[in-house]
């Protein structure tokens, strides 16, 4: 489920079941001290109202073919009051995600899912452009963390987003897509020596190569870098075996707070120089 502030229009995240796009209304904390009286809550669902007919309206472009442009959808997201980081996470992921679905239950052919991928991508590069300083923090040569397709896996939208919002937060990064064998992944890893590495599964059997990414990254000398796993089959339910030491990936903002030691209670001490 996906919650908005229905003040400010702010996805406030997801929600169980996480394989379940409907949109619900809340209150962020910034409105929720600014709103006051609750009784306004009735106002609060009518302005939801607007973000789920964005929802429907890209949904029924794409069955009819007749696609959003990239410029059309972030200057439709701008007068709903969307801001960047909503819309990519709390509108497009989901909806690509859906729209995944969509093709595995046949409501849509793999031609309209692709024609949908490109205008996430092309949206993606509207928003980086608009952030000057992202480009400097993207393809790092001393990165914080690797983020990468699985060996098999040629969907890599899902780990752009995460760049996006990586680099917006001046977090470093590397991106590895489409796949390669574990064994260059992890030759890789051993030069760059990050301390995470973000894996993106798009279907199911895709995780079997969990164990031999696992396996080549064990032999290269200690410290191991923190592994998470997300994807599709993630928000679905999937859990890595827990042998591998791999966790789950659920949402961009538990990254971040990883990656900066909020887990811990360090500060982050910014980018490796």
């Amino acid at each position: 489920m996906l919650r908005w502030c229905a003040w400010c229009q702010k996805f406030l995240g997801e929600v169980p079941p996480l394989n379940v796009y409907h949109v619900s209304h809340g209150v962020c904390p910034d409105c929720a001290i600014k709103a006051g009286d609750m009784d306004e809550n009735d106002k609060l669902i009518d302005k939801n109202k607007g973000i789920k007919l964005f929802f429907k309206d890209i949904f029924q472009a794409v069955l009819r073919r007749e696609f959003i442009k990239a410029r059309e959808l972030t200057a439709r997201a701008a007068d709903l009051g969307i801001d960047d980081t909503s819309l990519v996470f709390g509108v497009l992921q989901p909806t690509l995600q859906n729209i995944g679905l969509m093709w595995e239950t046949g409501l849509i052919d793999v031609g309209q899912e692709h024609a949908y991928t490109d205008i996430v991508g092309q949206t993606l590069e509207l928003l980086s452009a608009k952030s000057p300083h992202a480009e400097d923090y993207r393809q790092s040569a001393r990165p914080d963390i690797i983020l990468a397709c699985v060996n098999g896996n040629y969907h890599s939208v899902g780990i752009r987003m995460l760049e996006y919002y990586l680099a917006i937060n001046k977090v470093p990064s590397y991106v590895i897509a489409p796949g390669v064998p574990a064994a260059e992944l992890a030759a890789t890893a051993a030069k760059l020596k990050p301390g995470f590495i973000g894996f993106s599964i798009a279907i199911s059997f895709q995780s079997m190569e969990l164990t031999n990414i696992k396996k080549a990254l064990d032999a290269y000398p200690a410290p191991a870098p923190k592994v998470y796993v997300g994807g599709g089959p993630i928000k679905a339910g999937y859990l890595p075996p827990p042998e591998l030491g791999f966790l789950p990936l659920t949402g961009f903002e538990e990254l971040l707070k990883a990656i900066k030691g909020g887990t811990d209670g360090q500060e982050y001490a910014g980018p490796r120089p």
